[in-house]
């Protein structure tokens, strides 16, 4: 599945921005070495901040005078430029919402530019001025999901376990989803691993008994699908939760083992639903610290 970061073909590119202030094929390959180098990153970042500085200008010269110049223009020119250049760095930001206004406002803007001494003209550029800011909030926004992707939902996970899932939102905010889906399937492990680890719990398979949190990844989910609570005997995980934690597996399957049976997902997606299934699966355990298991052995019959 291709990242929702980076444009994996150049024409994808040219198709969604239409690029006219930006050469649309010789500068557009000279970009994309930029995604191998976290200098991608600082690159985006300043055009984000020329295009902030060039919106405050043209809204200056704008409310100087009702009479459109050159001056103007240039600015505008070189809005679709820094616009364009955030866009070639940021692929889900240019195919969201929050870059439609802009993309047809620069076409508005490079094609009523013979138009400059009338009206209609600085009409444009006053729209412009209001697609650029669209474009702009709509970066902020992605800023502020990325930084809270996957943390907000394992807030509660002790800070060991947290950690990988920060590594994972992490990859994810610059482009790396399946990475990151491949980290986040290791941190949901990690966290039904420490919990058996915690309950003490063991495998019996033919007269031998194992470390259940030391099993395999299948081993570990099946062990977890029969263990009972003492006081009631009701099972302490549900189908649902037991549903999900395969699911989860699967999906970290594919990951980590291209070829196997494909998991239709997409990539964001599941790296947030194997987050929340880690926490639940946390707060399960610390709502029952005064709970018994029914027994702490589980004979393999799978």
């Amino acid at each position: 599945m291709p990242s929702s970061w980076r444009w994996t073909k150049t024409e994808d590119f040219i198709e969604y921005v239409n690029p006219h202030a930006l050469n649309k094929v010789d500068h557009v390959r000279n970009q994309r070495v930029l995604y191998c180098f976290a200098e991608s990153c600082q690159t985006l970042f300043d055009h984000v901040a020329a295009l902030r500085q060039l919106l405050a200008r043209l809204r200056s010269l704008l409310a100087e005078s009702k009479a459109i110049n050159v001056e103007s223009l240039n600015v505008a020119v070189e809005m679709c430029h820094h616009g364009e250049s955030m866009l070639l760095l940021q692929r889900r930001l240019a195919i969201g919402s929050g870059a439609y206004a802009f993309l047809h406002g620069k076409d508005a803007v490079k094609h009523a530019a013979h138009e400059l001494s009338k009206p209609t003209f600085r009409h444009h550029l006053v729209q412009f001025c209001k697609d650029t800011e669209e474009l702009l909030t709509a970066f902020d926004a992605a800023l502020h999901e990325d930084a809270a992707f996957l943390v907000v939902d394992v807030s509660a996970l002790p800070e060991d376990l947290a950690a990988t899932f920060r590594t994972a939102r992490d990859l994810s905010s610059v482009g790396f989803e399946d990475v990151a889906l491949l980290i986040c399937g290791r941190g949901f492990e990690q966290v039904v691993r420490r919990v058996l680890k915690l309950w003490d719990v063991t495998i019996s398979a033919k007269g031998v008994t194992t470390v259940a949190a030391e099993a395999g990844l299948n081993d570990v989910i099946e062990t977890m699908r029969r263990l009972r609570w003492k006081d009631d005997a009701s099972k302490v995980f549900s189908a649902p939760s037991m549903a999900l934690m395969q699911w989860v597996r699967q999906v970290r399957n594919v990951e980590a083992h291209p070829g196997e049976d494909d998991v239709a997902a997409d990539e964001r997606t599941s790296a947030k639903l194997a987050a929340q299934v880690s926490a639940r699966v946390w707060a399960l355990l610390e709502r029952n610290l005064n709970r018994d298991l029914e027994s702490r052995e589980v004979i393999k019959n799978w």
